[in-house]
């Protein structure tokens, strides 16, 4: 289903009825079906189909250059339709990983302050370490978000829309999905807190913090405290949309090869998941952790 602010419900109602309908979608059936459940009028409801149509989210085919018959049919090749889905993917891991942390960061201060922790201080303070890295790693993931998306808003997208009300709407659904995802940040860890406080200047300071290193240590940081599979579903709509700047340098970083000589990993691997990062960077981490991590990075 599309779901999205910046569409109107009408307009959402058009673009799930063209897709969940497998009958032929003439924009005559379209208007008796919405018009049936009381969803607007003739004139709106063919206002906010040419209004999609500017949009680039649908286009109307003809059955015959003459023909009075017309198809609305979703353009599967829009941009717009494509960053709404990805906006949305992003939010809604980024909330699920958010309320997620909210619940294991408690469990795991009520360990902390408990007095007959069966692990001792050790543990205690480890446990602390482990939620502090994994508020950073959070905080970087958001950070990544936001420069991936400055990219696309600088070189991609001018380029490739004509359209300035579509390009418009494609910067109102980007700075909304990004404007959310802050204040599910601020409501989880408090408006106050150094983590809420600190993104902005973070941001500011970093846009494009991923690089093998970063990437490795953000997951496993969020594996060590339970995090992991929610740290995986924001990690892959943030990997399928930024993947086209690797190349550009985010992840062109070297490594000495069997030779002695230094290798391009961007170059040598294609990178086509951020998991080979993971599973890469096992053998750059001193013994002691060495066999802890490679099995969380088994995983991956």
């Amino acid at each position: 289903m599309t779901e999205s602010v910046e569409l109107t419900p009408r307009q959402n109602a058009i673009l799930d009825y063209i897709r969940n309908t497998s009958n032929s979608l003439v924009k005559e059936r379209i208007i008796e079906h919405l018009t049936k459940d009381g969803k607007g009028s003739r004139k709106t409801i063919l206002k906010d189909i040419k209004q999609l149509e500017e949009y680039g989210m649908v286009y109307i085919d003809k059955e015959k250059p003459n023909s009075q018959i017309h198809y609305v049919r979703i353009q599967n090749k829009s941009v717009l339709l494509s960053v709404m889905e990805n906006i949305k993917n992003l939010r809604d891991a980024f909330f699920l990983i958010l309320d997620a942390s909210k619940i294991k960061f408690d469990e795991l201060n009520e360990i902390i302050e408990s007095n007959d922790a069966e692990e001792g201080e050790d543990r205690a303070g480890s446990l602390q370490v482990g939620i502090v890295h994994a508020e950073v790693s959070l905080q970087r993931l958001f950070q990544h978000s936001f420069g991936m998306y400055v990219l696309y808003s600088l070189f991609v997208w001018p380029k490739e829309v004509n359209d300035k009300k579509t390009l418009d709407k494609i910067y109102t659904v980007v700075l909304n999905g990004l404007k959310e995802i802050q204040m599910k940040f601020a409501e989880i860890f408090g408006e106050k807190s150094e983590s809420a406080e600190s993104i902005v200047g973070d941001i500011i300071k970093e846009l494009f913090v991923l690089k093998p290193d970063n990437l490795y240590s953000t997951i496993i940081n969020l594996e060590y405290v339970g995090l992991g599979e929610y740290g995986e579903a924001v990690l892959d709509p943030l990997w399928e949309f930024g993947f086209r700047f690797v190349p550009q340098g985010l992840l062109d970083f070297h490594e000495l090869n069997e030779e002695g000589k230094r290798d391009s990993l961007a170059k040598i691997e294609g990178l086509k998941d951020w998991r080979d990062i993971v599973s890469r960077r096992v053998d750059k981490l001193p013994p002691s952790a060495k066999d802890w991590a490679r099995a969380v990075s088994d995983k991956y």
